[in-house]
């Protein structure tokens, strides 16, 4: 009788100790910027109209945010901005325009995720160059000089579409990486 119970305790360890890990292992593969817009409670602080500039160690100014409002919860070191404007300065390269519904910005400002109806656009005098991107989710992290999403994209540009799942922008080296699903539309034009 004895033996029979130290089998069911140690088959009910094996069993907690495998679904422990396995829940272990699977928080482990979730994105670390997930975590970003985990706020609850009561801000600590709310602004309306409001400017925000960010200035690097060395290159300057890195980005200028304004927008409808914005409230710091203090809890997490982190806010939440409504109707975001964000420009982010390219340094020797282009700047960008980016707007959305919502950003979430870690206590350092660093990285900006935006979401809801989000849209960057790259700033340029060229028309050939002008692009735009739109997506739900992008996260900017203007040190770093990137951009980067898993969600669906499109990018629009002077001469069609370009959808794909997935993107990253280098923005010093001003390239696109595309990460899977990627399906163009192009204009003609008479020769």
């Amino acid at each position: 009788m004895r033996h029979r119970s130290r089998r069911r305790f140690l088959l009910f360890f094996l069993i907690t100790g495998t679904a422990a890990s396995a829940w272990l292992l699977q928080r482990a593969d979730e994105p670390a910027r997930d975590a970003l817009p985990l706020l609850s409670g009561s801000p600590d602080y709310y602004m309306e109209g409001f400017q925000v500039k960010v200035i690097g160690d060395n290159e300057g100014l890195r980005y200028h945010l304004d927008g409808r409002s914005l409230k710091h919860f203090s809890g997490e070191g982190s806010a939440v901005v409504d109707k975001p404007r964000l420009r982010v300065y390219g340094h020797g390269s282009e700047d960008w325009e980016l707007s959305a519904g919502v950003a979430y910005l870690a206590g350092s400002g660093e990285p900006v995720l935006l979401e809801k109806d989000v849209r960057a656009n790259r700033v340029t005098m060229d028309s050939l160059q002008r692009l735009e991107i739109r997506t739900d989710r992008l996260t900017i992290d203007s040190s770093g000089r990137f951009m980067e999403t898993d969600e669906a994209v499109t990018v629009e540009h002077f001469n069609g579409l370009t959808l794909a799942r997935g993107m990253k922008v280098d923005l010093n080296n001003r390239t696109m990486n595309l990460h899977a699903e990627v399906h163009g539309e192009y204009r003609t034009y008479p020769q």
